[in-house]
């Protein structure tokens, strides 16, 4: 494949970059690059060369420098942390493995994303191994041979491809015994969204444990793990230290000044609903909430959510969109036969878009009215895969779908103009 210089270019330029080092088979893309650039060595004798001492560092000095998925902007942005937070983070995520039993876990996507790099010194760290994929997230039978032949105990995968697993299991006994074998399968990254694959895997012996955590501050929350706490509520890891989830300027997590708010604090524009004493669900990120044309506010991931559980055989996923309209208006994949939605007939879009709204009208009803999705009408219908994703997470990208769907949106909404 090839890739294009103007993708990464922001990032290069925010990161004043002084090389850039690139595979071989990217050579035609690269020759107009503004930096200085050098091909990849594949193989080092280290006879040939004599390697300096290693640096004296301080915690303040920069450790690596991440980047972001993209998931709000739809554009990667750099994020430089020094020594203390990446001492803090791999602290934490060992206070809660258990060193006996996961000595073998599974690859999480670019080492150049913060929970890969973070779990790759971590298991360096305590002389673990970690299985990587052929490329990107796995498919169901690449996983079941990965769990099978390399004995994994530990599985990280984000919740859009959690959930195909979970419906594969569901048709397919030699999947279910894989995930059911495995001890911990951690999700982060989106909303898991499908309480009706929840209680499958609660059923079934899959042990689902929830994690909480962003690219500037590392993981902050996590649950205990579906298959000791039913509820399987997020809980803040030992060592955390923030104040009503704000990371405080004087806590490991506290990412690099230049993300940080004018009181020297970090603040994660994530919402939090706290259901019993130091427990708590994740009620979105501030992009999950619309101001609408009422100046009202709407808890869009409330009506997302709904969706997929009530409507989870009928669709692949959903996004709503909206901002600053009327009313909501909610965005659907249609399943296709066979596909992971397991679903045995085709609707015809009409006749989808009667049903979805049949299923999701009693909980419409008991919402204000800017809340509400009062018709069949609010309801679009994409084709299964077109909804814009993130390329690490697939994490659907809400804003292009709106800029997507702004004439459709114009349309539906030009006589409350």
């Amino acid at each position: 494949s090839t890739a294009n210089y103007s993708v990464i270019q922001g990032s290069l330029e925010q990161a004043n970059t002084r090389a850039f080092i690139y595979e071989s088979v990217y050579s035609d893309t690269v020759h107009d690059v503004p930096i200085l650039c050098f091909t990849s060595v594949t193989v080092v004798h280290p006879n040939d060369y004599s390697l300096p001492d290693l640096p004296h560092v301080t915690g303040s000095d920069i450790a690596i420098i991440y980047q972001t998925s993209g998931t709000t902007s739809g554009k990667s942005k750099v994020v430089p942390c020094n020594y203390t937070w990446l001492d803090g983070n791999v602290r934490k995520m060992m206070a809660h493995l258990d060193s006996g039993k996961l000595d073998i876990v599974s690859w999480r996507g670019s080492i150049g994303y913060m929970a890969q790099f973070v779990a790759l010194i971590g298991t360096i760290y305590r002389t673990a191994c970690m299985v990587q994929y052929k490329s990107g997230q796995p498919s169901t039978s690449e996983l079941v041979d990965i769990i099978n032949r390399c004995k994994t105990k530990g599985l990280f995968l984000f919740p859009h491809f959690l959930q195909e697993h979970l419906c594969a299991s569901r048709m397919d006994p030699k999947t279910l015994r894989a995930l059911s074998s495995v001890d911990v399968i951690t999700y982060s990254g989106a909303s898991f969204g499908s309480v009706e694959d929840e209680e499958w895997a609660w059923r079934n012996g899959i042990n689902l444990v929830n994690a909480y955590g962003s690219t500037e501050c590392g993981e902050l929350l996590r649950s205990e793990g579906l298959q000791k706490s039913r509820q399987n509520y997020l809980r803040r890891l030992p060592g955390s230290s923030f104040i009503k989830f704000i990371p405080i300027s004087k806590a490991p997590e506290c990412p690099d000044i230049s993300f940080r708010s004018t009181d020297g604090n970090y603040h994660t524009n994530d919402l939090f609903r706290e259901v019993e004493p130091g427990s708590y669900v994740f009620c979105g990120r501030n992009d999950d909430w619309f101001n609408m044309q009422n100046c009202s506010l709407c808890d869009i991931k409330a009506i997302e959510d709904n969706a997929r559980s009530l409507c989870g055989d009928i669709i692949s996923d959903c996004v709503v969109v909206g901002n600053g309209r009327p009313s909501p208006v909610l965005v659907v994949e249609a399943c296709s036969p066979p596909s992971h939605c397991n679903v045995s007939f085709t609707l015809h879009e009409s006749e989808l878009k009667t049903e979805i709204y049949h299923r999701i009208k009693p909980f419409h009803a008991a919402r204000y009215l800017h809340e509400r999705i009062t018709s069949p009408e609010m309801i679009f219908v994409v084709p299964l895969g077109t909804l814009p994703r993130t390329v690490s997470k697939a994490t659907v990208r809400r804003k292009a779908v709106e800029e997507t769907m702004k004439a459709k949106l114009d349309q539906l909404f030009s006589g409350n103009a």
